[in-house]
């Protein structure tokens, strides 16, 4: 039998319109979009800018080739095109990505910060199901509040993740991470690795 190889620490970068694509008139100015400067592309989140990263750029190439700011049209389609991404896959031997955050992570509002980390979550569901299960997404649960944490956790659980969450900054006896493994056995899933987290720019730093 051939070797399959999984590669359990990949990362993947939202579409430059995931967001704007479908949000809801009284926050379609407020949710991220990608905007064009000459130092380089700047996602604009909520009236805030903050540069595309130049680690989003550099799958398939050279380290000499990192530059600290980037342009979206510059990145391999793989960052997000799911059957590019498998055929990336292909050509290295990989059978599956787990795939870890990319993009904006933090909001300060939470309305606004519901709506857009439960449509980047949607949108990994539609990686996995393009992808025949190949393209596993990491959920991104809001860490704000114990209540909105687990009510996305239990939102993309129903919806079939194969991933949970468990902030690494919190004890293991924490009311959070009881909760979640109580969520988690209550789907029928054992308990998960990390998900991602995300939290506001406002938040205090947990445990």
């Amino acid at each position: 039998m051939a070797e399959r190889l999984i590669s359990a620490d990949s990362h993947v970068n939202p579409p430059p319109d995931l967001w704007v694509r479908d949000a809801p008139r009284h926050l379609a100015d407020r949710v991220p979009r990608v905007e064009s400067t000459p130092e380089g592309d700047v996602w604009v989140v909520d009236r805030k800018t903050q540069p595309v990263q130049g680690l989003s750029f550099m799958g398939g190439r050279d380290y000499k080739d990192y530059r600290p700011r980037v342009v979206y049209k510059e990145m391999r389609p793989g960052s997000w095109d799911p059957q590019a991404r498998l055929a990336d896959m292909d050509q290295d031997g990989i059978a599956v990505d787990v795939l870890y955050g990319g993009g904006p992570m933090r909001y300060d509002d939470p309305e606004l910060r519901r709506w857009c980390i439960a449509r980047y979550n949607d949108w990994l569901f539609e990686l996995e199901r393009a992808s025949g299960g190949r393209l596993v997404g990491i959920p991104v649960i809001p860490i704000d509040s114990l209540d909105e944490a687990l009510a996305e956790l239990r939102r993309v659980l129903a919806k079939g993740s194969r991933c949970g969450a468990r902030s690494r900054r919190r004890r293991s006896r924490s009311p959070f991470t009881s909760r979640a493994r109580a969520a988690c056995t209550s789907s029928g899933s054992s308990t998960p690795p990390p998900a991602c987290a995300s939290r506001s720019s406002r938040s205090r730093r947990s445990a």
